[in-house]
């Protein structure tokens, strides 16, 4: 059963993630999400390995600062 924190957490998370500036999100949900490597993730998006990675981890950062009430 899902309890309703549960229920306003996965709300939370798909608009936190929604909110990203797009080349932070089709990163993110490349390698945390669907588990391709970065290099898989650059060739794909046709940038560089060192953009995917900046961009996870800027989005990342900006991920947690918005879901900060939950920690």
């Amino acid at each position: 059963m899902f309890t309703e924190e549960s229920v306003c957490l996965r709300v939370d998370v798909q608009r936190a993630v929604q909110s990203l500036p797009r080349d932070q999100r089709d990163s993110i949900l490349l390698v945390l999400v669907e588990g391709l490597t970065v290099r898989q993730a650059a060739t794909l998006l046709g940038v560089s390995q060192e953009t995917v990675d900046r961009h996870v981890r800027r989005g990342v950062r900006r991920l947690r600062y918005q879901l900060l009430p939950y920690s």
